[in-house]
């Protein structure tokens, strides 16, 4: 092993590593997001999301720069495929960091697969709960019970007081 390779490797473990603590400040912002929608915090939801945007961005980078330190190893596959190959391909001090961070990375992607998927259901929930709302209190409808017509403007008076009974 060459001092060029050794700060190589070194290179990709310290990526790794900031990879690692962007990921999870991602699963922290998604769990923070599955909060404020359950909260409907306007305010905290768009706060969030672009938190969410720019550690997106730092993620991205980061990536270029572990792909190109990859490539100086040699690596030309990308994603958990070059993670393998570099770990195969380390040297016994590295091989066991950079396989650690792998597994690291692994559970962390996975874990936020998972929330993503819940703030995603909660979001289609709250959005087809909203449409519902939007559809029994404007909505117009071919009954004569409507309690609105297609521009908005009360329907029968009598039902008036029902909006909150169909809400």
């Amino acid at each position: 092993m060459n001092a060029t390779t050794d700060t190589s490797w070194s290179d990709l473990v310290r990526q790794l590593e900031l990879e690692l603590e962007g990921l999870s400040r991602l699963v922290r912002l998604s769990h923070r997001q599955c909060h404020y929608l359950m909260r409907r915090d306007e305010r905290r939801i768009h706060a969030n999301v672009r938190a969410i945007d720019t550690t997106l961005a730092d993620l991205r980078a980061a990536n270029a720069r572990r792909t190109g330190t990859l490539r100086n190893l040699g690596i030309t596959e990308r994603g958990r495929k070059g993670l393998k190959i570099a770990t195969e391909r380390a040297d016994t001090p590295w091989r066991e960091r950079v396989q650690a961070l792998e597994v690291a990375l692994a559970r962390v992607m996975e874990l936020l697969g998972h929330k993503n998927l819940q703030n995603y259901q909660l979001s289609r929930f709250s959005l087809d709960s909203v449409g519902e709302e939007m559809r029994l209190l404007l909505g117009a409808s071919e009954d004569p019970g409507s309690t609105y017509d297609a521009g908005g403007a009360a329907g029968d008076p009598a039902l008036r007081g029902a909006v909150d009974g169909r809400a």
